[in-house]
C-alpha cells in the first residue's frame, strides 16, 4: 500500500526548478533488490503536467497507471494512451514525454536493465538458510 498524506509528502521529492514538478516517492532501488530491478518508483503529476522522457537512462521502463491517464508523446511510443489499471512500456533509449491527463495522475514506474544487459551478467543464485 503507498500512502501520502500530508505529514508524508515530506518524503517525496518535486521535479521541478523549485521542487514543483511531478511528486515521486522511490519504493525500491538496486540495493534493495536481488534482481536486475533498477527501481521501483511511486510518481504523481497534476492534471496536464509532462515527465520527460531521458533516452540515455540505460533501462526498460514499465509505467502502472494507478489513477487518471498518462499519454506518451515522442520517439516510438507517440500517442499511447493507458488509464487505471492500464501499463505502458517503454524499452530502453525511449524519449519524449509522459503527460497526464486532465484528472492528473499517480503510477509506479519499474525499471530493469535491458534484456542485453541482463544476458551478459552471471546467473543469480537464491540464497539457502543454513
Amino acid at each position: 500500500m503507498i500512502v501520502t498524506t500530508p505529514a508524508r509528502r515530506a518524503a517525496t521529492h518535486g521535479v521541478g526548478p523549485e521542487g514543483d514538478g511531478p511528486r515521486w516517492q522511490s519504493l525500491a532501488g538496486r540495493a534493495m533488490l536481488r534482481s536486475e530491478c533498477e527501481s521501483i518508483e511511486h510518481w504523481a503529476l497534476d492534471a496536464h503536467q509532462a515527465l520527460p522522457l531521458t533516452p540515455d537512462h540505460g533501462v526498460d521502463e514499465a509505467l502502472v497507471v494507478l489513477s487518471g491517464s498518462v499519454t506518451v508523446e515522442g520517439d516510438d511510443a507517440a500517442g499511447v494512451t493507458a488509464g487505471a489499471g492500464g501499463c505502458v512500456l517503454l524499452p530502453h533509449g525511449t524519449g519524449g514525454l509522459v503527460r497526464a491527463g486532465g484528472d492528473g495522475a499517480a503510477f509506479i514506474s519499474v525499471r530493469v536493465l535491458p534484456d542485453h544487459i541482463s544476458r551478459a551478467l552471471p546467473p543469480r543464485l537464491p540464497q539457502l538458510a543454513p
